[in-house]
């Protein structure tokens, strides 16, 4: 049993205490999850929890306090919050196996304009608004056969039939053999996810996660 003292130390340490993450569930395809795994061997006694919400409510969980840290895939301008790259990611053209554009190698965002389109619902993310944005810089409005929220739900609906996606390249995790995923040539549209946290954040815990992501993810600044 701990004894009064060591018990405020742990605490002070930042080895106690509580640690509530924001996140969707593509990003935990991708690296958080390698990310929550190192820091609960790390610190075993800090009680974590992922909370898995559409990128516009991280922020006003961040905000209000519900949430510690969000990783996200748009920086954040967010009043009091401060973000900082966590990986680099591309998005790629998620299709069935079977669509003939899976023939090539990689795919131009203009090849896809005649294309039904699973789409990430623009208003949901900046990082959707974005992908939006970049179809029609190459001259197109995607034609919607399909809204979701999260990237994650987009693979069973492609296996479906209703059509191509653009999605993190991250989504290629853990996805069934119907689904090919091809990169984007030339100029792939970004996919980055960013650590997001309040500036003035004084728990320990919070900025012991933040250094392991750092040295994990091979951007410590120190």
């Amino acid at each position: 049993i701990k004894s009064a003292e060591e018990e405020v130390r742990s605490v002070g340490a930042g080895l106690v205490g509580t640690l509530d993450i924001g996140a969707t569930g593509s990003v935990l395809r991708g690296g958080l999850a390698d990310l929550l795994a190192a820091y609960r061997r790390e610190a075993p006694s800090v009680k974590m929890t992922v909370h898995e919400q559409a990128p516009s409510l991280q922020i006003a969980a961040l905000q209000d306090g519900t949430t510690n840290i969000s990783l996200i895939r748009s920086i954040s301008s967010g009043h009091g919050l401060a973000s900082e790259l966590a990986w680099k990611e591309e998005v790629v053209v998620a299709m069935h196996r079977d669509h003939p554009l899976a023939r090539r190698k990689r795919i131009a965002l203009t090849d896809l304009a005649a294309e039904d389109h699973v789409v990430l619902q623009p208003e949901s993310s900046d990082f959707a608004h974005n992908i939006q944005k970049c179809c029609i810089d190459a001259g197109f409005l995607p034609r919607v056969s399909q809204q979701v929220v999260d990237a994650q739900s987009v693979p069973s609906l492609i296996a479906a039939g209703f059509g191509v996606s653009l999605v993190p390249q991250s989504i290629a995790r853990f996805t069934t053999d119907e689904i090919a995923f091809r990169p984007i040539r030339p100029a792939p549209p970004s996919a980055d996810v960013f650590l997001v946290y309040r500036k003035d954040e004084t728990s320990m815990v919070v900025h012991n996660f933040l250094a392991l992501a750092r040295r994990m993810l091979g951007r410590d600044r120190s």
